[in-house]
């Protein structure tokens, strides 16, 4: 199961790759020299998974995962980013900018930054060019999906270059301030959405053109608040989300700021998407069939709804304590979940076809998590820095049995794991059946429990997680269970009523006892205050009243 599956994982003990998803794990790749000599600080996968590239801090090494064989491999310890064009022709080394050198007494002379963007060729392992990336923010270039065409930001220009020739750019766009760019999917019809900021009491814009000679404008969207922008076009390049952020809530009612979601299409419409609830947006993802997007959104509980190409409500998921929303490759099956601050990591995963919850786990503390390529598997992992206890991943399948964990111990630290990508026609969409009470039972972490006659302990999966009911305060949870949370299916008891006789002979009764114990206390020589005795001169009367409420 899952044998075609690649997993790489850094961390303090060094780099591995495993094969497959069950235990015990099967390393096809070890770099577990000493670690405090050579730290792995990045990896990366090429868009097809044909090659794998890293740096251990001594070299910058790109390998041909079928083979093993070492494609490049050089002295290059400060690379931090490693970046493919989309069919695997080039690969793309970055290392922080910074000019080295010290000035000498009386040195009046410019000093030159080093070139830090590295062009190589995976066809014959050559250094194509090297550049100089200024902004760590945007010094990653981007292809067409053909790669015919290629767009790195220099300044306040876009620089076009064609066919992998990366010496001389053939033209340029000039867009004032321009601080990012994200270019379209499809083979076809490209487009470019740029985001310049705002300055000088003008508002910041998104522009939507079109990618060809002349760049023609197609839609313009403005924001008169806005710190940053978030970018996403649908995997057919039609239309693009735009989030715009402001990191400072003026009306100081968020911690995370305000966001405002925007949908823009390539035919020239642009809608603002309606969230009926105030709040942040924690998340929006597209479906990979490029026909809808979901969005995670407003105060918690959060919002979770579903949304077409016409910015209307499809699909509403309700509200929930979740921040995180993920696709599996063929969009059939979606996951919402609860990271990060939510530390109970509850994980609903939802049929997208049929529009229902296939089951609910619960995984706290998860900082990571990444679906298989294949669409039925996917990675959980505590990881460092976000948390330096507990470190360790899970490999579960979507129905949420867990296949394989890994645990690091004492000071080990487990930093990223990364799945390795499959191309399209390796892989075949699939059909998600109706879970079984057996399947339910099996989903979940592994926890310990007691045997019915409670000689041994065993472990058994905790189960899926049954819908909450609702909020009961602790003083009403009894010891008895009275008022307790009830697992689901159970029936609650019913208390049988009493009549309003009942409850004033139960209140005489009470007072009656009171007095016998304070009598009691009186004969034990206590001295009883004045309250006290005046209420055990009232006995007879209780007395009398309780036998004429019995009578009646």
């Amino acid at each position: 199961m899952g044998e075609n599956l690649l997993l790489a994982i850094r961390g303090s003990t060094g780099l591995f790759v495993r094969r497959g998803v069950t235990n015990p794990p099967n390393f096809v790749f070890k770099d577990d020299e000493d670690p405090k000599k050579k730290t792995v600080r990045t990896f990366a996968y090429s868009y097809s998974g044909q090659y794998f590239a890293y740096c251990d801090s001594q070299k910058t090494v790109i390998l041909e995962v079928a083979t093993g064989r070492e494609v490049i491999s050089e002295a290059l310890p400060r690379t931090t980013n490693i970046a493919f064009s989309p069919r695997d022709r080039i690969c793309v080394t970055y290392e922080p900018y910074v000019i080295y050198g010290a000035r000498a007494n009386g040195d009046t002379s410019v000093r030159q930054p080093q070139p830090n963007l590295r062009f190589w060729s995976l066809v014959d392992g050559r250094l194509l060019t090297t550049l100089v990336a200024n902004k760590s923010a945007s010094w990653r270039p981007q292809w067409t999906d053909d790669e015919s065409t290629a767009i790195r930001l220099s300044g306040s220009e876009l620089h076009i270059y064609k066919n992998n020739n990366f010496d001389r750019f053939e033209s340029k766009l000039v867009l004032k301030n321009v601080e990012s760019y994200e270019i379209s999917p499809g083979q076809t019809n490209q487009h470019l959405c740029c985001y310049i900021p705002g300055s000088g009491g003008k508002p910041a814009v998104v522009q939507l053109r079109r990618f060809d000679e002349k760049a023609s404008l197609v839609g313009n969207k403005t924001f008169f608040k806005c710190d940053r922008v978030m970018m996403k076009w649908n995997a057919k390049g039609t239309a693009a989300l735009v989030m715009s952020i402001t990191d400072v809530d003026a009306a100081n009612k968020s911690y995370y700021g305000e966001s405002t979601l925007y949908l823009m299409t390539t035919s020239g419409d642009s809608c603002l998407v309606s969230l009926d609830k105030q709040g942040p947006v924690y998340g929006v993802e597209w479906n990979p069939n490029g026909k809808e997007f979901t969005v995670c959104y407003g105060f918690m509980p959060a919002r979770i709804c579903t949304y077409n190409l016409k910015g209307e409500v499809t699909w509403d998921l309700g509200a929930s304590h979740m921040n995180e929303l993920h696709y599996n490759r063929f969009g059939n099956i979606l996951l919402v979940a609860g990271f990060g601050n939510l530390a109970a990591g509850r994980m609903d995963f939802y049929n997208v076809n049929e529009k229902k919850l296939i089951i609910s786990i619960n995984v706290p503390n998860c900082t990571q998590f990444s679906w298989a390529p294949d669409g039925q598997h996917f990675v959980t992992a505590q990881t460092a820095p976000r948390l330096r206890f507990d470190n360790g991943y899970r490999i579960w399948h979507y129905t949420g049995k867990l296949i394989s964990e890994e645990r690091y111990v004492d000071k080990d630290e487990l930093w990223q794991v990364l799945w390795r990508p499959l191309p399209s026609d390796a892989l075949t969409k699939f059909k998600i059946p109706e879970l079984t009470a057996e399947q339910k039972a099996q989903a979940g972490l592994i926890v310990q429990a007691k045997t019915a006659d409670g000689s041994a302990s065993v472990a058994v999966a905790s189960g899926a997680v049954a819908k909450k009911t609702g909020y009961i305060p602790p003083h009403l949870r009894k010891a008895n269970g009275a008022g307790a949370l009830k697992p689901a299916g159970a029936t609650a008891a019913v208390k049988p009523s009493i009549s309003e006789t009942e409850k004033k002979i139960r209140n005489i009764q009470k007072k009656i006892d009171e007095i016998d114990k304070l009598k009691a206390k009186l004969e034990a020589g206590e001295v009883l205050q004045k309250n006290q005795l005046a209420k055990m001169e009232k006995r007879d009367e209780f007395i009398a009243e309780l036998e004429a409420l019995k009578i009646s």
